[in-house]
Order: C-alpha cells, then structure tokens, then sequence
C-alpha cells in the first residue's frame, strides 16, 4: 500500500477537494483518509448532539464530531475521488505492550466510514505496518 498525498485536491465545478490523503490498497481499491489531530476520548466539551460515541470491544468509548464524519462522507462521493469506504485517522501513543487498536465503523453512514488510529509515541515507528494491515483489510 502506498500513501499518495492530496497535494494537488480533484475539482468539481470551483472547489477543490482536499483529502489529507488517498491509499490504494494491495488490491487496487482506494481509500480516502482524514487524518485529525485531536483527541476522541470522551469529554464534556462537546455536546452531544454534534458527536458519535464508539465502544470497541475493548478500551476506552471514542467519541467522534459528526462534522468529522460528513466531511469524510464528501471526499468519498466526490467525483474525483469516488469510492465507498473511507477512513478517519486519530492519534493514540501506544504504551510498551498495548497492542494496536482495530478500526471502528461508524454506522448509518455512505460510503462507509471507518475510525482508524495511528500510534504518535515512541513507538510509533515500530506500529506503522499494523497501521497499514489496518487500512488494507478495510
């Protein structure tokens, strides 16, 4: 899988689309990624009408802005960038020992979007394979 920055955004009619960025996996398929760089774990700060709390299996409740969300539902309807899957990128710094999250799926939305995480400790260089396992098995 090879990340391909959204330098350059496709157009449609005078607004540029943007995404953070764009994989294509092994097998061709295209994902478009939004990566964010705040904190999802549950807070009061935020109300709850504009957010979507996800309970993984295990951990901790994530909560995500739904405006995160419908701004990752556009980039996959766009005409340039079509598909039906897409995912939003959150940081998480990974302890010694913590194994690497497993994707969320946010439900009731099309294209189908996916919270993912990538590891920003010290580890991180260590998790970047289990990142695109991840994205590949999406």
């Amino acid at each position: 899988m090879q990340p391909e920055r959204g330098e350059e955004g496709a157009g449609n009619g005078s607004t540029p689309v943007k995404p953070d960025y764009v994989f294509r996996r092994s097998d061709g398929f295209s994902l478009v990624l939004d990566a964010k760089y705040k904190n999802v774990l549950p807070s009061s700060s935020a109300e709850r009408d504009e957010t979507i709390e996800l309970a993984p299996a295990r951990g901790h409740r994530v909560r995500v802005r739904r405006s995160d969300i419908y701004q990752a539902v556009a980039y996959g309807r766009h005409s340039g960038l079509r598909t039906d899957r897409v995912v939003l990128l959150y940081p998480v710094a990974l302890g010694t020992g913590e194994g690497y999250p497993a994707p969320l799926r946010v439900q009731g939305f099309s294209p189908v979007c996916y919270v993912a995480f990538f590891d920003v400790g010290s580890r991180a260089d260590m998790h970047r394979h289990d990142l695109y396992r991840a994205l590949d098995q999406l």
